[in-house]
């Protein structure tokens, strides 16, 4: 338990108590993430699958793998990653480039974590009060994992968000197209004020300009990406769209200072650019995201005229 958490508790005392109780046991079980979860809840007091807030709890957790990987109580929402007892998730500990991977589970490993596929199968670390015997029990040789029967994951968060969707067509015959579904996001960056948005991917390629001037005559203006979390949900747009080499954002360089800007007025905190990118300060003065295997969607310069898919921004 965090110190954050101490601070929620009602009684001292009773917290204290908590945490002496609560323990941590490595289940040599390979399961699923939401079957692991089930798992912590029956069989080992009421518990849910790890929360790791801090170095300690990170130090913990490496103890009990005995050199395996296994699933922690990380999982991916619709905006964010979260922890399944409702703990901040402030203190991460990931592995390069692994939480913006398209996956909505998380592992830990050699003191990291890694994003896996939700439905495959690893050892798990559970929180214990008093665990029954049936705890870490080594399943039965052949005998497939089962849930009992009325089971509800102790978890009060959603069920983890992994993108599996299909786009469909729509908008007006005679002008650009917008691909759907878009996708929607709550951004807090303006003065702690929360304004939110939804991004169309216009599967038409336009020049950087040419794209600009129809977002902001159909939507707003191009989009801008303020955060990781919008990197993400822009990621999330394009995994199954047909919108390569990649898309317009709304990112353009100064040419008189050399500062790249956000042109719909973004805080320019956040960035994304792709190994040695930006590369041409003298004739790729437009951003974009690439959609090319292997980049990860990371962010790339290049000459305004060249013809692009778009991410159009829409304040709702």
């Amino acid at each position: 338990m965090a110190f954050w958490d101490l601070l929620r508790c009602t009684s001292l005392v009773l917290c204290l108590t908590l945490i002496a109780a609560r323990q941590v046991v490595l289940v040599k079980q390979r399961k699923t993430w939401t079957e692991a979860n089930h798992h912590c809840s029956d069989h080992c007091g009421g518990g849910t699958l790890m929360t790791i807030t801090s170095d300690p709890q990170l130090t913990t957790a490496s103890s009990k793998l005995e050199g395996n990987e296994a699933w922690i109580g990380l999982s991916r929402g619709l905006l964010s990653w979260q922890w399944v007892d409702g703990s901040s998730y402030y203190y991460t500990r990931w592995a390069k480039g692994e939480w913006m991977k398209f996956y909505a589970c998380g592992t830990i490993r050699n003191r990291l974590w890694y994003s896996q596929s939700c439905g495959s199968k690893y050892y798990f670390l559970c929180y214990t009060g008093s665990p029954s015997s049936d705890c870490t029990l080594n399943p039965v040789p052949g005998a497939a994992p089962s849930m009992p029967a009325g089971s509800s994951m102790a978890s009060p968060v959603s069920v983890p968000f992994e993108p599996a969707y299909t786009s469909s067509i729509s908008g007006a015959m005679d002008g650009p197209l917008d691909a759907s579904p878009s996708e929607s996001y709550t951004s807090s960056l303006n003065a702690g004020m929360c304004f939110s948005y939804t991004l169309h991917l216009v599967l038409e390629r336009m020049s950087w300009n040419e794209a600009r001037n129809y977002c902001m005559s159909a939507h707003t203006d191009l989009a801008g990406i303020p955060e990781a979390e919008v990197q993400w949900t822009v990621s999330k747009l394009l995994l199954y769209s047909d919108a390569a080499p990649g898309v317009w954002i709304g990112l353009h360089k100064n040419r008189l200072w050399g500062n790249w800007y956000w042109v719909n007025g973004d805080v320019f905190n956040f960035s994304f650019w792709g190994k040695n990118k930006p590369s041409n300060p003298l004739s790729e003065h437009c951003g974009m995201v690439s959609r090319t295997p292997g980049r990860n969607f990371t962010w790339e310069d290049e000459c305004c005229g060249v013809k692009l898919p778009s991410i159009c921004l829409e304040e709702n």
